[in-house]
């Protein structure tokens, strides 16, 4: 599990869950897909440095979760572009992989246990689609 201070989620929180435009490769098909059971929104900004830990998260996930995946060739950070069943705010991560496939999967940020005691923020992975 990766603990953020509270600096990064303002960043996670401001700069990638409410942000438009940034990284990555252009999505296939409507202007708002839906992936793996996650409706796609905007593009984040990734200038500032917050997408690198999501997306992290969301490899490790991808890599422990669907293990012999094809290779991936791009990973880029987007809101999700509709209400969800959840009081979480998740990004998603979208991977496009080597033979034209994609795969979506969520980054959610929560509180856990810190390494000096008391309570830290992190980052957690979500894929609806197992």
């Amino acid at each position: 599990m990766k603990f953020r201070s509270v600096a990064t989620i303002a960043v996670l929180g401001f700069g990638v869950i409410a942000s438009a435009m940034g990284c990555g490769g252009e999505l296939p098909g409507p202007s708002r897909p839906v992936i793996n059971g996650w409706p796609i929104g905007d593009r984040a900004e990734c200038s500032s440095g917050g997408c690198e830990d999501s997306i992290e998260v969301a490899t490790e996930a991808l890599d422990s979760g669907h293990p012999g995946h094809p290779e991936v060739v791009d990973a880029s950070l987007y809101s999700t572009a509709g209400p969800l069943t959840t009081s979480v705010a998740y990004s998603v991560v979208v991977f496009r992989f080597v033979d034209g496939t994609y795969r979506a999967i969520g980054v959610g940020v929560g509180v856990g246990p810190s390494d000096s005691g008391g309570s830290a923020y992190r980052l957690f992975a979500r894929d609806l689609d197992p």
